[in-house]
């Protein structure tokens, strides 16, 4: 997609950003359908979607996207882990 994107910029050819969108888009959007048998959610919120594309693009140049990746990760992680069945509370049960 990125290539396209710079090819049709080099050589003023606009009509082929819609064939970088499907190209960079095109995989994940079959892989959430067919595999994940989910809808993207580029489909409901499509500038967010690129908005977050740009960040991530923007961390993987500055060498950031891995720490992102492993904090989201621990993150996740820590939410889904097991509780040990006993309740914390900020004050004894009356």
């Amino acid at each position: 997609a990125v290539s396209i994107l710079g090819y049709a910029a080099i050589n003023r050819r606009p009509a082929l950003i819609p064939l970088a969108l499907v190209a960079g888009y095109g995989p994940a959007w079959i892989g959430h359908f067919f595999i994940e048998k989910n809808r993207p959610a580029t489909f409901t919120y499509p500038t967010w979607s690129l908005l977050a594309d740009f960040k991530m693009w923007s961390k993987i140049a500055r060498g950031k996207m891995d720490r992102a990746v492993e904090r989201a990760m621990a993150t996740k992680e820590a939410e889904d882990a097991p509780s040990n069945g006993v309740a914390h509370h900020d004050s004894p049960a009356a």
